[in-house]
């Protein structure tokens, strides 16, 4: 009889270890499904992220080349208004209502060379007054947009420089290729500047 209890109470106990692996198995079961589903959402997120930051990096790309464009048009107005203004006052400068009353106010000056050296002078400086007064006249207008300055004009002339050399098949920077040596034949003349063996006696 106390064998049959003792086989019985081993029995319950056995049964009971069997509900628990059971019950753990269950919430192992659902932790992995748990943890499936939320690897699932994170990659998922992971990946909108991504494809987010490409488009936003693209989108931002495309703003920056229209940008980038729009600056270079203005550029290209703002060059084409200062050179006609720069054209314009250096020809006003020069004309004779300009340049008679000049010559005749330096005439007190003693050397012709000093009088032409302060004529000079005075329509630099009546050409930069003048050109700086037409910049701001076409900044008020909207002829001028402020976006060029000299270094930008100075590349739009080389590009343009460089375009226009292209355009008629030579380069605006040549570069001289070297020419391949071919080995002189035999009863050929050798090639400049080669020493055969026949000419170290000479030498």
């Amino acid at each position: 009889a106390q064998q049959t209890g003792m086989i019985d109470g081993l029995n319950d106990s056995v049964a009971e270890l069997q509900i628990e692996a059971s019950v753990q198995r269950d919430a192992i079961s659902r932790l992995r499904k748990h943890l499936l589903e939320n690897t699932k959402i994170l990659r998922d997120s992971i990946a909108r992220y991504y494809d987010d930051k490409r488009a936003t990096d693209a989108l931002l790309a495309s703003q920056q080349t229209a940008i980038e464009k729009l600056r270079g048009r203005r550029s290209k107005q703002d060059f084409i208004v200062d050179t006609v203004l720069f054209l314009a006052c250096l020809a006003a400068v020069n004309i004779s209502l300009v340049d008679v009353p000049l010559r005749l106010a330096l005439r007190l000056l003693p050397r012709q060379r000093l009088r032409n050296f302060v004529r000079q002078l005075l329509k630099l400086f009546l050409l930069v007054m003048l050109f700086l007064r037409g910049r701001g006249v076409a900044k008020l207008v909207g002829l001028h947009q402020n976006c060029g300055s000299l270094s930008e004009y100075l590349l739009q002339i080389y590009a343009s420089a460089r375009r226009a050399s292209t355009r008629l098949g030579a380069s605006f920077l040549p570069i001289a290729a070297p020419e391949p040596r071919t080995p002189a034949r035999s009863g050929s003349p050798p090639a400049p500047g080669i020493v055969t063996p026949s000419q170290w006696s000479e030498d």
